[in-house]
């Protein structure tokens, strides 16, 4: 099941990715089933995203636009996705 994290929430300072034998960062435990399909960490910026209903299914979409400069307030699309999402006849109830 794909997911997205996404952490450009207003941190001051830019700083890039930990990297996996950082002693500050808790390591997360990964089955081989996760994986990162982009990264920036030297602009700030902010992900816009969409559903819509295509056919039977539904389609989530994403881009993520930075930002060149503090006083650079005009956008640039750095990244997007979509992502189609098809709902089961039967649901599971619980």
């Amino acid at each position: 099941m794909p997911y997205i994290v996404v952490g450009a929430g207003g941190y001051a300072d830019l700083h890039s990715i930990a990297l996996e034998n950082d002693a500050t960062v808790r390591a997360l435990h990964n089955d081989g089933s996760i994986t990162l399909k982009a990264s920036c960490d030297n602009c700030f910026g902010f992900l816009k995203l969409g559903v819509r209903k295509v056919n039977s299914t539904i389609q989530i979409h994403g881009e993520y636009y930075t930002l060149s400069a503090i006083e650079n307030t005009e956008p640039s699309l750095y990244d997007s996705f979509k992502i189609s999402v098809s709902r089961s006849a039967e649901l599971q109830q619980k």
